[in-house]
């Protein structure tokens, strides 16, 4: 029994369909997930601009001892982890943690482009709060 040219054209067309979905599938994905990402990069350099211009006032003053509870104060209004260090790198103020126990970030890849001049970002788990 022959089988109609709609059966024979079938898989063919159906391939190309699905993989035409897939394409344009990881296109938008991708897509989305840098618009994602450069809307957040925006977002959080705003929030650091925020919290720069409130917590110089504590270092200029030399209340330094201070910016640990603007650190968790500021960090539970706008909802975002504050980690405030100096030009060596030591903890001063944190949102989450108690910054006497905090490694040193001055190794850290956004520590080492904020020092050079550039904004610092970069993506990783924290080894603080996993």
């Amino acid at each position: 029994m022959r089988r109609s040219l709609l059966w024979q054209l079938y898989p063919a067309v159906l391939l190309l369909v699905l993989a035409a979905l897939a394409i344009v599938y990881l296109y938008v994905t991708y897509y989305l997930h840098r618009f994602y990402e450069a809307e957040k990069r925006l977002d959080l350099e705003v929030r650091a601009q925020l919290v720069r211009t409130h917590a110089a006032g504590f270092v200029e003053t030399g209340r330094k001892e201070a910016l640990d509870d603007f650190c968790k104060r500021m960090g539970e209004e706008i909802r975002t982890r504050i980690t405030l260090i100096d030009a060596n790198g030591k903890v001063l103020g944190e949102s989450r943690k108690d910054p006497e126990v905090m490694e040193n970030h001055l190794l850290r890849p956004e520590i080492q482009q904020a020092l050079s001049g550039q904004t610092g970002f970069h993506i990783r788990q924290s080894t603080t709060l996993r």
